[in-house]
């Protein structure tokens, strides 16, 4: 694995603290009926990627609770030029050196109860 971009992994930290992002589980980024957007710690990425203009965000589909986000064809997992932009692996996200954690991808933390803060401090540590 690449080492990540030092610039965009403050800035992703800095968002990840800021409380500026309600935490989702399963998906990058959805909408709920009333507009409240939820992120994946991964979706918070794409997002300060997409104010870049690194990938382009599309309504994915509607469903009765809302909208599901797709970032370059991707809803779940980080896009290859998400991780291209930012210096990292895109194939699960797998964190080297998480030993004590029993999950070794940031999805799976974020799936699993982490915070953002825990996240970001995960992502200062070990990316």
């Amino acid at each position: 694995m690449t080492k990540m971009n030092p610039a965009i992994k403050a800035r992703w930290v800095a968002a990840l603290r800021s409380g500026d992002y309600d935490q989702g589980h399963g998906r990058l980024h959805t909408k709920d009926t009333n507009g409240i957007s939820s992120f994946c710690c991964l979706g918070v990425l794409c997002d300060l990627a997409t104010k870049e203009n690194v990938v382009s965000e599309v309504v994915a589909y509607t469903t009765s609770e809302g909208v599901s986000m797709i970032y370059d064809d991707d809803e779940s997992w980080l896009p290859a030029s998400v991780s291209e932009w930012a210096g990292v692996d895109h194939q699960g996200f797998f964190i080297e050196g998480m030993h004590s954690f029993q999950f070794s991808t940031l999805a799976e933390l974020n799936d699993s109860g982490a915070t953002f803060v825990d996240i970001a401090t995960i992502i200062e540590e070990y990316l």
